[in-house]
């Protein structure tokens, strides 16, 4: 498997889904939630970057995910430098 730093944001996914990664994790959420936040914001990221026709820089919905799971990553983050 890939080391963290060279995953890309839908390989996330992937692993977030994988129970046994899921497992070592230790996050005191639920798995389907991150999840479902995860598809949500690859799914945002890629419209964005792949210039889709529908204006996703307005997903209000998409932008707001976003926002939250950034809130929900930043409780679990370790590291003080940042």
């Amino acid at each position: 498997m890939a080391r963290g730093q060279h995953l890309s944001l839908g390989q996330y996914v992937f692993l977030v889904e994988d129970a046994h990664c899921w497992d070592k994790l230790r996050w005191p959420f639920e798995q389907q939630d991150i999840s479902r936040r995860l598809a949500i914001v690859r799914d945002y990221r890629n419209d964005l970057a792949h210039w889709a026709v529908d204006a996703p820089a307005e997903d209000a919905a998409a932008l707001a995910a976003t926002g939250g799971l950034l809130k929900l990553l930043k409780l679990v983050d370790h590291d003080p430098a940042v």
